[in-house]
């Protein structure tokens, strides 16, 4: 809580400006000194919760007698000769804050749920108010600050890549704005943060390539993660089964879909040569589920193969 008396000597007035939980409203009579006749006597103030001011007029000979009470804790009193401006006072009545912002984890995949907390302090009072958070791109959202100055947002919207997280403070009737310093966050891939989450290497090299195979089950990292397998555990993901049907002589094949259309690309393809390859399907079936696609040979074909592909997109 921070107050100021406006004293303006030459008009012979004397206002409180007040911020916060105060009262103010008419009250006794105890003297404030005029600053032009410090003979009046001292000015009451109790730094710990109140004062009365209290100010004798002298104007074209005539003598009159104001009083204000305040009720609260006063960080600031200020008397001056010349009557403030509308901005002076505010700057006397604002508290100034800082906003520090904080994330869950400093990388993730794409896509993934991200806690952003701001946390607003000021040398009084708690700061009421809201935040705005945003990144490089633009704005992630808004959140309002509780009992203890705390805003927080979770939010997927990050992009893809490197970014710089900020967190405003818009200020509220006796609290200053303020911006955090910038946070950067890293946001990869899906399939990136499965070869860290797998104990690979980032960056795709050696082992952690899409075609390597760790486990040398007969599945490369790519369609480990396709199927939802683990690279170093040779018995985690189920292949894909091809299968007769009896009245129609098809074949079908069956796979788990692991993954949406947005992290990679499923393709069932079926050939009479293993040279020529043929589209059947792109993305069948739904995310989780095991799919099957059925076979449509040409009416002359004597043998048939097929096959999953997977690609990113």
């Amino acid at each position: 809580m921070r107050a100021v008396a406006i004293l303006d000597a030459t008009a012979g007035t004397v206002s409180l400006v007040s911020t916060g939980q105060a009262r103010v409203e008419a009250s006794g009579a105890n003297a404030i000194p005029n600053l032009s006749r410090p003979e009046l006597g001292p000015c009451l103030i109790n730094m710990g919760g109140n004062f009365a001011v209290q100010k004798t007029l002298f104007a074209d000979g005539t003598e009159s007698t104001y009083g204000h009470f305040f009720q609260g804790l006063i960080r600031e009193f200020r008397i001056s000769q010349t009557a403030l401006t509308t901005a002076q006072a505010a700057a006397f009545v604002t508290v100034p804050t800082t906003t520090t912002l904080t994330t869950s984890a400093a990388v993730v995949g794409v896509g993934a749920n991200l806690t952003l907390t701001a946390t607003v302090a000021s040398s009084g009072d708690v700061p009421t108010g809201s935040v705005t958070f945003s990144s490089s791109a633009g704005s992630l959202g808004s959140a309002t600050l509780n009992g203890s100055g705390v805003a927080t947002l979770n939010t997927s919207a990050v992009p893809l890549g490197a970014n710089t997280l900020t967190a405003s403070y818009s200020g509220a009737a006796s609290f200053g704005t303020s911006v955090s310093s910038s946070v950067t966050q890293t946001v990869i891939s899906a399939l990136e943060a499965w070869r860290i989450a797998q104990g690979l290497a980032q960056n795709g090299s050696g082992t952690a390539a899409n075609t390597a195979d760790p486990d040398g089950d007969g599945l490369n990292n790519l369609l480990e993660y396709a199927l939802g397998g683990t690279p170093t555990d040779a018995t985690s993901a189920p292949l894909p089964t091809a299968a007769l049907v009896p009245l129609t002589s098809t074949l079908t094949l069956t796979f788990k879909r692991a993954r949406p259309a947005a992290e990679l690309t499923y393709t069932v393809q079926a050939s009479s040569d293993l040279v020529i390859w043929t589209d059947l399907a792109t993305n069948p079936g739904a995310v989780g589920e095991k799919v099957t696609v059925t076979d449509a040979p040409p009416a002359d074909a004597k043998r048939r193969f097929m096959r999953l592909k997977a690609s990113v997109p």
